[in-house]
């Protein structure tokens, strides 16, 4: 196999532009976790009406994400990358200047249609930069904000919060989205546009709205705690949508969502893996911020504060694990951080009203280890099976998963949060919205609040057993000729 440095200039210039969009993108999906109580005081709202501030965006992700191949084939993937920082980084500055929850939540969807092509482009450049023989130490590069910013969001946001106000947590985009859209203008290179590339309507059409559906279901399933009529009718609807789109994929030469590429075992195997790590790691995020604020008291800048150490442990841990991809494959290294993962919710599983914060920041640094050596390296053992010309198609697939499965696992996290607060808070406010609003002497219903937030650790944890099967699948390191051509190795 033919040696590559790393990084070079080149591809080092390439991965700063790309970390910086993903980063912004990121932190704008995490960064509102802590500011739910802060936000719903000011609009006179409950904690059901300001999730749709996180709901709006996630739905308008789900929408642009499967056009992602046909907008880089049908404009270059540089200046696509720039048209989508551009109108994030513009919905931003009007997700600041809100003036009702009704405003926000408009200005958020904007955001999302910018937000959600950023990653998966970037991905697809990266990828292509890269080579087989380097995807999983530079995949892990990418990754890092994966990991990162849904711990510092929350840290960022408290300071926010505490020194300034919540607007500035949709400002604090600007300065970044300005700063990635100059070093993309001129670092990026543009890839061949094909003007005459037709995009896939019907398929643009069935996925996208049975994908918005499907996390509109789920979602008002979770903000509820209730399964009503309209929550079960658009969650069936979607999945109705979803599956059509995929007949009429396997009958369309270059559909909008290639499933095709599922044919490839590595690849899927990869996607299976991912869908796992998706529903714990969209999950575990938001309980941890809550239980922090309303468990233990905590204002939001200390309870960002804590969820600090898997940040750290994942700047270090993430390139340890790309090389170990890169050398020996992900099924040396992802078991391995599913277990680890496994172990840090299993001691969140255990909760109690005196156990002590040194237990908790441990389970912190486990799972900030876990995370690091799981998805990332699951996703780069899957693109290192895709031919060049498959990237664009293959990122949207893994993007459109992981942003499903992260939906799914906090509408799912949350009823059983609202289920198990109910039974466990007698004689107290016993809504999440309630306590998260307006804020109750958290000593009184401590140890209630512990058992119930132990109860749903553990359903997250379990899910992780399922994610062994996939792991423990998953391909060995591949085979790169000199000519970076792949061989697949079982």
């Amino acid at each position: 196999m033919s040696e590559h440095p790393v990084f070079d200039s080149k591809l080092s210039r390439v991965a700063i532009a790309v970390v910086l969009g993903s980063s912004m993108s990121i932190l704008d999906t995490t960064i509102v976790y802590v500011a739910a109580p802060t936000i719903g005081r000011q609009f006179h709202a409950s904690l059901v009406a300001i999730q749709w501030i996180g709901t709006s965006y996630t739905i308008a992700l789900a929408v642009v994400i499967p056009m992602t191949r046909w907008v880089i084939d049908r404009f270059g993937a540089k200046r696509a990358w720039m048209i989508c920082l551009t109108l994030f980084t513009i919905g931003s500055a009007l997700s600041g200047a809100s003036w009702s929850l009704s405003a926000l939540i408009v200005f958020r969807v904007l955001q999302g249609l910018g937000g959600g092509m950023i990653i998966p482009i970037g991905q697809a450049v990266l990828s292509r930069a890269a080579g087989p023989a380097r995807m999983g130490r530079v995949m892990t590069i990418v990754g890092i904000p994966n990991f990162v910013m849904p711990a510092l969001g929350p840290t960022f946001g408290g300071l926010i919060l505490e020194r300034l106000s919540w607007h500035w947590l949709f400002y604090i985009n600007v300065p970044i989205g300005v700063a990635a859209w100059f070093v993309a203008t001129r670092y990026l290179e543009e890839t061949e546009r094909n003007r005459g590339e037709r995009l896939d309507w019907l398929g643009a059409l069935l996925l996208p709205s049975g994908l918005a559906s499907i996390i509109y279901g789920v979602t008002t399933f979770g903000n509820a705690g209730t399964l009503s009529i309209a929550a079960a009718v658009s969650v069936l609807a979607g999945l109705a949508l979803v599956c059509l789109a995929i007949v009429h994929a396997l009958r369309t030469p270059k559909p909008i969502f290639d499933v095709r590429l599922w044919k490839r075992r590595g690849f899927a195997i990869a996607n299976a893996a991912g869908f796992f790590f998706g529903f714990v790691g969209g999950g575990i995020f938001p309980l941890s911020a809550l239980y922090f604020q309303i468990g233990r008291g905590y204002s939001p800048l200390i309870a960002g504060m804590l969820q600090s150490p898997p940040s750290v442990v994942a700047i270090f841990i993430l390139p340890v694990a790309g090389s170990i991809t890169d050398r020996v494959g992900a099924r040396r290294i992802v078991p391995l951080g599913t277990v680890v993962l496994m172990a840090s919710l299993f001691i969140f599983s255990h909760l109690q009203a005196n156990t002590t914060l040194l237990l908790l920041e441990f389970s912190l640094v486990l799972r900030g280890f876990g995370l690091a050596a799981t998805s990332t390296p699951a996703m780069a053992s899957g693109y290192a099976q895709l031919d060049p010309s498959q990237l664009n198609s293959g990122s949207t697939i893994a993007n459109i998963i992981q942003r499903l499965s992260g939906a799914l696992g906090i509408a799912v996290l949350t009823t059983v949060l609202q289920r198990r607060v109910e039974a466990e808070v007698p004689g107290h406010p016993r809504s999440i919205s309630q306590l998260a609003i307006h804020g109750h002497a958290h000593a009184l219903i401590a140890p209630g609040l512990a058992t119930a937030f132990s109860q749903t650790y553990l359903i997250s944890a379990l899910m992780l057993v399922l994610a062994l099967i996939p792991a423990l699948s998953l391909y060995r390191a591949p085979t790169v000729d000199p000519a970076d051509g792949l061989v697949e190795v079982g």
